[in-house]
């Protein structure tokens, strides 16, 4: 019987026309606008709010090191010794010591972000100021600041009603700094200074640095990560190759003065 009323229905479907159709499911069209806009707007809010993460990266040529010889061939044929320094110098690059120096280098233990009503955006190289540590109370511990400017040159910290102008030193809890504005660049209202320390900042880069071979058996790295940050990655990629060459080099040298001095 409940077949027979199935076959039915479908029956009287397949029969109506397509202007029995359009009145059938008009009182229906309201709610296919509705939700249409609704869908519309939370894509909209999505693609709006949301953080974007950026993927950057980099290629790299590891030249194996082969002394020449009978030796070496032996070693190609049968032992596979550039597959352990390739897996090696993935392991280098992947280090927290190697990401210190880089850390060191691009000055990224403070981090800048500008206040909005609804995201606090990373501002890396737009920031309309720096902050130089002077003395630091405690520099393995991670603090913030809240930077509110009256004016293009003066700004309080951290609500406090006193009000320091742009080159004057201050102070707080955390220690003794100076800001300092970049010449050209408009200032916003309401900015937050992080300062991470370096280790705690090298290790949370490494962690997120991937290190792979491009193909087997070639020397070809592909160095790549994700950051809400383009900028911050891409040169956090090339200084990474850099400092690399910088600690082969170093590595070598060490290497040659210790057999001189054995010598």
């Amino acid at each position: 019987m409940q077949q027979d009323q199935l076959s039915n229905n479908r029956n009287e479907l397949w029969n109506l026309s397509l202007r029995d159709l359009f009145y059938k499911y008009i009182r229906f069209l309201p709610l296919f606008l509705l939700s249409t806009a609704l869908a519309l707007f939370a894509a909209y809010a999505y693609l709006r709010y949301a953080t974007p993460i950026y993927s950057v990266g980099g290629t790299m040529y590891i030249k194996a090191e082969k002394s020449g010889g009978q030796r070496d061939k032996f070693e190609d044929l049968f032992v596979n010794d550039k597959a352990q320094n390739i897996q090696s110098e993935i392991e280098v690059l992947k280090s927290k010591p190697l990401m210190y120096r880089v850390v060191e280098k691009l000055n990224l233990q403070f981090n800048y972000y500008a206040k909005g009503k609804i995201k606090t955006p990373n501002i890396y190289k737009q920031s309309p100021f720096s902050i130089k540590g002077i003395n630091l109370a405690d520099s393995a511990r991670q603090f913030s600041m809240k930077i509110k400017f009256l004016g293009d040159r003066e700004f309080t910290v951290n609500d406090e009603a006193t009000v320091f102008k742009a080159g004057q030193q201050f102070k707080n809890n955390d220690g003794e700094f100076q800001l300092i504005r970049v010449p050209g660049m408009a200032v916003g209202k309401d900015y937050v200074v992080t300062w991470i320390p370096t280790w705690a900042m090298a290790s949370s880069l490494a962690g997120a640095v991937q290190v792979t071979p491009k193909s087997v058996g070639t020397g070809i790295l592909i160095i790549g990560m994700q950051t809400p940050t383009s900028q911050m990655g891409a040169d956090v990629i090339n200084t990474l190759m850099e400092e690399y060459a910088s600690y082969t080099v170093d590595e070598k040298n060490q290497t040659s003065d210790k057999t001189l001095v054995f010598i």
